[in-house]
């Protein structure tokens, strides 16, 4: 019944094994399933739907990023959670600390940034240009920079594969149809 949803993978099992399940006992459901949002965070029971409260207290806990005045229109983690980059219409592409909140990092590219690609490794990134290029930055700063256009159309969106060999592209092309190529990417290279 709905009071097993808690519990739900444990019963299952136990039936799968052939132990008897207990017959269903109502209870007041008013007690089960408080009606107004300040009672449902203090509620005993699973309120399926309702179970983001804690999530919401943990993500106000972490820092705010604060970067600049122009709009973010890339976002990618690496692969540990604890890093996040950030690629703004001004060409500001920044290595977020997302413990700390604080910038690792800050490079700028010429033209916006329409989107951001981390591969597995993490130290790298690969951003798409609104003027079409593919730029490849070292976020720790040690390696130059690499640029490239894998084809004229100018890149909206971009992914990396987890070892950094292929790049998939998102572009329009001339009669306004939306297109995905993949090329090389030599991030590691």
């Amino acid at each position: 019944g709905f009071d097993d949803y808690p519990h739900i993978a444990a019963r299952l099992r136990a039936i799968v094994a052939g132990e008897a399940h207990p017959a269903h006992v109502p209870q007041d459901r008013r007690l089960l399933l408080p009606i107004t949002p300040v009672e449902r965070g203090a509620a005993a029971a699973n309120v399926p739907g309702h179970g983001m409260a804690e999530a919401r207290r943990r993500l106000a806990r972490r820092p705010l990023m604060l970067g600049g005045a122009e709009p973010i229109w890339g976002l990618a983690f690496d692969r540990t959670g604890r890093t996040v980059v950030s690629g703004a219409r001004g060409g500001d592409v920044r290595a977020w600390d997302v413990a700390t909140g604080q910038p690792r990092a800050t490079i700028h590219v010429d033209g916006d940034v329409e989107s951001v690609a981390i591969p597995a490794g993490g130290s790298r990134a690969m951003v798409a240009r609104s003027d079409g290029t593919l730029e490849i930055l070292d976020l720790e700063g040690a390696a130059p920079r690499r640029a490239y256009r894998p084809h004229a159309a100018a890149a909206l969106a971009v992914a990396v594969s987890a070892d950094g060999a292929l790049a998939a592209i998102g572009y329009v092309d001339g009669t306004g149809g939306q297109r995905v190529a993949c090329a090389d990417a030599p991030i590691e290279a």
